[in-house]
C-alpha cells in the first residue's frame, strides 16, 4: 500500500508507515488487555491483605496494591494509571465479581494472534516477562526503546509496515532511580539482576571505569543487550547502583521526558503475555526527535532510527491525538534552549526525510489553533466580568 503525502507533486510517492486495524482487532487487543491486567493483579495480590490506593505523581493519577511487608513495612505496589481497564478491576474486586484468569488469558492471546495483532518475538519477550515476574514494572519500571515502539502498534488501533518496524535483539528498560519527582513505585524492592541471571542464558554485566554497569551482553552475541536507563541527574555519565532494583542504573540525558505520563500495554506472543508499563506515545515521538539530534553526529545509524520511529508516531498522533502531540512538543521546548535547539534540529531533519509528515506547518496550524481558542475563551471571560460589573443587586 502506497500513498501521496500532502503538498507533494504526484510523481514522489511516500510509503505508508502504519495501516489501521479493524474494529474488531481493535476490540480483541482491548479484551487481551483487559483480562492480562487482571490475571496480573491477581498474582499480585494473591494471600496479601491490603487494599487499592491512588496518587498523583506530576498531576497524572495512578493506582497501587497497599500492603504489610514484615521486613519492608508498608509496601505500594504499581498497577498502572487510572483508565478504563483499572477502573473496571477495581470495580469487579470491590463487588467480588470473578476476576479472569490464566485459561482466560490464554483464549484471549489465541484470539488476538487470529485477529492478526502484532506479536513479539518470543525470545525477546522472555527477558520482559521475567522482570515483570519478578515485579519490575510494580516498582515503577518502563519498558522503553524499539520493543515499546512495538508495542505502540496494538496500543494505538495500527500494525506498523516491515520498513517502519526495525526491531532489534537489544532489550532496553528505564526506571526513574533518584528522580523522587517522577518516581511512581513505593517501597517496592526487587532484584532484577536475579531475574536476569535466573533466565540460565548467560547474561554478564558489561564492565565499564567505575565497576559497575547499566546493561548486560550475551556473551555469544554482542547485539543481545539488556540495558538499564535512568534520568541524568548530575554531570557524571557513570552507571550507579539502585539498591530498590537490586541493579546498576546508566543515566541518559533527557530521559526524564519519557518518564511522565506513563502508560500500560501488554506484549505477547503465540503463548504467553504481559503488561508493561511505556511511555506516553506523544512523549516518546518528541523525546525520539530530541535523541536524533543528540546523537546524529556520533551514531548516525541509530539516529537515523530514531528520526524514522518519532516520524512514524508523528504520523499516527497527527490523526489520532493532535492535542497530546502538540502539548508533548510545547512541554519539551519550554524546559531550556537546549531543549529547544535540539528540537529545532531535529524538525529540520524530519522535513528533509519525512516532507509528507509537513511537520513545521502542522505545528503552525496548531499554535494559531491554540491561540484563536484562547482568544475565545478570553472573549468569554471579558463578557461575563462586564455583565458582573453592571449587574444591580435589589435592596432589602
Amino acid at each position: 500500500m502506497i500513498k501521496f503525502g500532502p503538498n507533494l507533486s504526484h510523481n514522489i510517492f511516500m510509503p505508508t508507515r502504519y495501516q489501521e486495524l479493524s474494529l474488531a482487532a481493535q476490540s480483541s487487543y482491548s479484551q487481551l488487555f483487559q483480562t492480562a491486567l487482571e490475571v496480573q493483579s491477581r498474582q499480585l495480590v494473591n494471600g496479601l491483605s491490603g487494599n487499592f490506593v491512588s496518587k498523583k505523581v506530576k498531576g497524572n493519577l495512578y493506582w497501587y496494591y497497599r500492603y504489610s511487608d514484615p521486613v519492608d513495612g508498608r509496601v505500594q505496589a504499581y498497577l498502572g494509571p487510572d483508565s478504563d481497564a483499572i477502573q473496571t478491576l477495581l470495580a469487579k474486586t470491590a463487588s467480588k465479581e470473578a476476576i479472569s484468569g490464566v485459561a482466560a488469558l490464554r483464549k484471549q492471546v489465541g484470539v488476538a494472534v487470529v485477529m492478526g495483532l502484532s506479536q513479539i518475538n518470543a525470545a525477546q519477550l522472555k527477558p520482559i516477562k521475567r522482570l515483570a515476574e519478578y515485579g519490575f514494572f510494580q516498582a515503577g519500571g518502563l519498558l522503553v526503546g524499539s520493543h515499546a515502539f512495538a508495542a505502540y502498534a496494538n496500543m494505538l488501533g495500527i500494525s506498523w509496515s516491515q520498513d517502519t518496524l526495525h526491531r532489534t535483539l537489544d532489550v532496553d528498560f528505564a526506571h526513574a532511580g533518584n528522580q523522587l519527582s517522577l518516581l511512581v513505585g513505593d517501597g517496592f524492592k526487587i532484584n532484577a539482576a536475579t531475574a536476569i541471571e535466573s533466565l540460565e542464558e548467560g547474561f554478564l554485566p558489561r564492565l565499564s571505569s567505575s565497576g559497575r554497569s547499566g546493561s548486560w551482553v550475551h556473551p555469544s552475541d554482542p547485539d543481545n543487550v539488556i540495558d538499564f536507563l535512568t534520568t541524568k541527574t548530575n554531570e557524571s555519565d557513570a552507571p550507579f547502583e539502585f539498591p530498590p532494583l537490586g541493579i546498576a542504573l546508566q543515566p541518559l540525558k533527557f530521559m526524564e521526558f519519557s518518564l511522565e505520563n506513563i502508560r500500560q500495554a501488554v506484549l505477547f506472543s503465540q503463548s504467553h503475555s504481559v503488561v508493561v508499563n511505556v511511555p506516553d506515545p506523544a512523549r516518546y515521538a518528541i523525546h525520539k526527535l530530541i535523541v536524533y539530534a543528540e546523537r546524529v553526529a556520533t551514531n548516525p545509524t541509530k539516529a537515523k532510527k530514531d528520526l524514522a520511529q518519532g516520524g512514524a508516531l508523528i504520523e499516527v498522533l497527527q490523526q489520532l491525538n493532535s492535542d497530546d502531540l502538540f502539548d508533548a512538543y510545547c512541554n519539551a521546548i519550554k524546559r531550556g534552549r537546549g531543549w529547544k535547539s535540539r528540537l529545532d534540529r531535529a524538525c529540520i531533519s524530519l522535513e528533509a526525510h519525512c516532507p509528507d509528515l509537513a511537520f513545521k506547518k502542522w505545528l503552525a496550524d496548531m499554535t494559531q489553533a491554540r491561540q484563536q481558542e484562547a482568544n475565545a475563551d478570553a472573549a468569554v471571560e471579558s463578557f461575563r466580568d462586564l455583565r458582573t460589573d453592571r449587574l444591580v443587586l435589589p435592596k432589602g
